[in-house]
Formats: C-alpha cells, sequence, structure tokens
C-alpha cells in the first residue's frame, strides 16, 4: 500500500483551508455564471426555435459573473458578493446548502442583469429554475452521501476501539473506560 498524498502535511492546514475557501468562493462565482450563460442560450433557444443558439452564451460563462457590478442589478449582487465572501472565509462548519443558495440567486441576477426584459428573460428565468434545481437535487444526494459515508467510517472507527479494549482487557486484566479521566 502506497503513502497518501495528504497536502496539509506537505502546504500546513492553514494554507490548505485558505486555499479551499478561495476555491469555494471563486467556484461559486464561475459556477453561477456557467449556469447563467446556460440559462440564457436556452432562453433564447426557445424564444428563437433555434438550438444553435444554446450554445451561444458558453464562451462568455468566465466572465459573465461581472455583468451585475455595472448594471442596475449591482444593487443586489453586491452585497449578495460581499456575503459569500464574509460567509466563506468566516465560516467554521458546513457551508455546503449556503452555496447552493448563493449559487442559485448569483445566477439569477446575471441572467437578470445581461438580458433585455423581453421573452428570452422570462424563458431564460424557467430554464434557470430548471438548471438550479437540478443542481440542488444532485447536491442534496451528494451531500447524503457524504453524511452516510462519514457515520459508516464513524462506525467502524467505534468498532476498532472496542476491538482494542476487548484486547487490553484480555491482556493486561484492566478496563478502558470511554470517560475521560479528569483526575478526580
Amino acid at each position: 500500500m502506497g503513502l497518501e498524498l495528504d497536502p496539509e502535511e506537505i502546504f500546513g492546514v492553514a494554507v490548505v483551508d485558505v486555499g479551499r475557501r478561495v476555491l469555494s468562493f471563486s467556484g461559486c462565482l464561475v459556477v453561477a455564471s456557467l449556469l447563467a450563460s446556460v440559462a440564457l442560450g436556452m432562453g433564447e433557444a426557445i424564444v428563437d426555435l433555434d438550438l444553435g443558439d444554446v450554445f451561444e452564451w458558453l464562451p462568455y460563462f468566465w466572465f459573465l459573473f461581472l455583468a451585475p457590478f455595472v448594471s442596475g442589478w449591482g444593487v443586489l449582487y453586491i452585497p449578495l458578493v460581499l456575503a459569500l465572501a464574509f460567509r466563506v472565509f468566516t465560516n467554521q462548519g458546513g457551508m455546503f446548502r449556503e452555496l447552493l443558495v448563493f449559487l442559485g440567486t448569483g445566477a439569477l441576477l446575471i441572467v437578470l442583469a445581461v438580458s433585455e426584459f423581453d421573452w428570452a428573460l422570462l424563458a431564460s428565468i424557467v430554464m434557470l429554475s430548471g438548471c438550479v434545481g437540478g443542481v440542488v437535487w444532485l447536491g442534496l444526494i451528494l451531500e447524503q452521501r457524504f453524511r452516510r459515508d462519514t457515520e459508516a467510517h464513524f462506525m467502524g472507527l467505534s468498532i476498532e476501539n472496542e476491538m482494542r479494549r476487548r484486547s487490553l482487557k484480555k491482556t493486561f486484566g484492566t478496563e478502558a473506560y470511554n470517560e475521560v479521566n479528569d483526575g478526580s
């Protein structure tokens, strides 16, 4: 069995944590931009009845998240991005569901900022709700899977600890307790 690559041992826990937080923040913005570009393309494809319009917005998804900053929707988008940054960089626990909420809200504001107020906007919003719904559904399934794997891991650790306690009792005739020895 080979050695596992552990970036925390190589770079340090703090550097890995900061990198994870920066990737979470930028990834949320870029994925929101990708969802918005797909929704805009599908909205135009529905209105124009041309499937070629679906791929028209895809090359711009790298920079599409900047569009609400220069539009009137920046009044809502700037506080959303600041709240996302604050939440990502100060949170100590899991925030998978919160990232999904920021993702959906950011993608909606991008669609509203980029599209004109016509039928393509309405179709894009409907397509965006379907795309975000699919991403949320997939995210919740993955969250349940990660939770199940973590519970199975802890149950395995519990069984392993109980086996060690039994072997210590058999070998040395002493009891190993779950309680913390606080000296009293």
